[in-house]
């Protein structure tokens, strides 16, 4: 079956309700509606793939890289304490956020 934003909205406004007076809608309201008709939008025109709980659970990852390490000589790896690479470009751990 195709993918329909129609069917999303209607399951959303059932989920939710109607609104009372959708011009009186914020502007953080407009922002995230915005974002969900693009979201809608891109669905509707590509494929979308879902994955249930079942694939999930699964295990079957393709992309699975728990055995990967970094000395496996793979060029722009450094272990060095003092920085950090992304891409060519160093970068003390003072500059890093997290």
């Amino acid at each position: 079956m195709p993918f329909s934003p129609a069917r999303v909205v209607s399951i959303l406004v059932s989920e939710f309700g109607p609104p009372e007076d959708s011009s009186a809608a914020t502007r953080e309201e407009r922002k995230i509606a915005a974002r969900f008709a693009a979201i809608l939008r891109e669905g509707a025109a590509t494929f979308v793939e879902i994955e249930t709980d079942e694939d999930l659970d699964a295990g079957d990852s393709t992309d699975n890289d728990s055995d990967w390490d970094c000395s496996d000589g793979e060029d722009g790896c450094t272990t060095s304490a003092n920085e950090v690479y992304f891409g060519t470009s160093a970068i003390s751990p003072d500059q890093v956020c997290l």
